[in-house]
């Protein structure tokens, strides 16, 4: 079945450009030809003669959108998120309520808000028991909706580290590494074998926890945690499996540790410095900024709703995340997109305002906002051959959103159409508005 789609501006992210008065021909889950009507009609051998994209849909026995009232993009990819987390919960808390069928409904649900929020595809950064897996492998056999997952199970983590538990001996599950979020290992030899059970249950993407964190029981959130010869053992054998690399990374000496391992992104990077930068450049390392889950943090401090260690933190990577940002995007470094969405007060369906946060604190254009979250992301997963742009060829992942976000982007927290592999999953009437063009 063919689907015709009208847009008011199109976003194909080939480029940095919007054009107007723009149309979509989707084939079954594939786009088969983008370009105004004239274009599209010629291809079908069509004439134009009086023809607006309606009645040509008709000719050519096409479903008709019509998303002239809206700015459309290919689907957003959210790069850094937790879908089993809660973000009104402590990580200790949430593994000590609940059970894991608590979790994996939680993860379906967020899994879910983040699809009707644009995001067609998310990358999971962690979550319990491998649940992640699961509902990844459900989605795509059908059986449930939600956007496409790339997962990384569990992570990589050292004693004492980020994402180790603090609980004393004999309370929860200590004796069931596989049940918490990470796997904790000293020396290079447990760092392979960590990689190696990783990829054996299913991981997209292996995760090293290479510095503590805002949300850890280290009160400081830089400190080195996973050693350099750690990180490049399980490089080497993700690497080898045909896997991508993530390193959590806050702390300076941390981060260029992760980059030397041979990490594919970095996440956060709060507190680099500028041989860090120019290391990360130089490699064409990903940074995800995930600026978002700082600020939320330190909203939730302010109100006295987490631990005041945590809020100190919080506030030191709040204030520092710009220069770093600024910095690599002086430098041309692949600047992604992810939120942390899942992270304290960070809501699923809610993370659109990391694209303002990017323009605010990293001086980054809206048309390279927009950039991070389709085409920048899609070749950090080794996905740039089927999504990422709007273009002949591609997976028909189509979103789109009220207003514009090159002069508002406040525009990408008003999702209005969604569709994931051709199939449309959201389609909101249009506001009453002017339509941005006339097809």
């Amino acid at each position: 079945m063919k689907t015709l789609i009208a847009c008011g501006k199109l976003f194909a992210a080939t480029d940095v450009a919007a054009l107007p008065d723009q149309l979509i021909v989707v084939k079954d889950a594939i786009i088969e030809q983008v370009g105004t009507l004239a274009e599209v009609a010629a291809a079908q051998h069509i004439e134009t003669s009086g023809l607006d994209a309606r009645a040509l849909a008709n000719k050519m026995g096409a479903r008709y959108v019509d998303l002239r009232h809206a700015f459309v993009t290919p689907g957003l990819i959210e790069g850094h998120a937790h879908i089993g987390m809660d973000p009104s919960l402590g990580m200790n808390a949430m593994m000590l309520s609940g059970g894991f069928g608590e979790i994996a409904v939680r993860a379906i649900k967020n899994a879910q808000a983040d699809l009707m929020a644009g995001f067609t595809t998310v990358r999971d950064e962690g979550c319990f028991a491998y649940i992640d897996v699961d509902i990844r492998n459900l989605i795509a056999a059908g059986e449930i909706s939600g956007p496409r997952l790339v997962v990384s199970g569990l992570a990589i983590s050292s004693t004492g580290g980020h994402a180790d538990v603090h609980f004393r001996p004999g309370v929860g599950a200590i004796s069931f590494p596989e049940a918490h979020i990470a796997y904790v290992v000293d020396g290079a030899d447990a760092a392979r074998a960590a990689a190696r059970k990783t990829i054996k249950y299913g991981a997209d993407v292996v995760k090293l926890m290479a510095t503590g964190g805002v949300l850890s029981s280290d009160a400081n959130m830089g400190s080195p945690d996973l050693a350099l010869d750690e990180m490049r053992a399980a490089c080497d054998i993700a690497h080898g499996h045909g896997k991508i690399v993530s390193a959590h990374a806050h702390g300076a000496q941390g981060i260029k540790d992760a980059i030397l391992a041979g990490v594919d992104s970095v996440e956060h990077g709060t507190l680099i410095d500028e041989e860090g930068c120019q290391l990360m450049a130089e490699r064409s390392v990903t940074f995800i900024p995930t600026l978002v889950a700082h600020r939320r943090s330190v909203e939730k401090g302010q109100r006295g709703e987490i631990p005041s260690a945590w809020y100190q933190k919080a506030c030191m990577a709040d204030e520092h995340a710009a220069w770093g940002l600024s910095r690599l995007h002086e430098l041309g470094c692949p600047i992604g997109f992810g939120s942390d969405v899942g992270t304290s007060g960070n809501r699923h369906g809610e993370q659109a305002e990391e694209f303002s946060l990017m323009m605010e604190r990293g001086s980054l254009s809206a048309a390279e906002a927009l950039l991070a979250a389709t085409r920048v992301n899609a070749h950090m997963l080794g996905l740039a051959d089927s999504i990422g742009t709007i273009e002949s060829g591609k997976t028909a992942d189509i979103v789109a959103f009220a207003g514009d976000p090159l002069s508002d982007m406040r525009a990408m927290e008003r999702c209005v159409f969604v569709m994931r592999n051709g199939a449309i999953y959201r389609h909101d009437a249009a506001p009453e508005m002017t339509a941005m063009r006339s097809l």
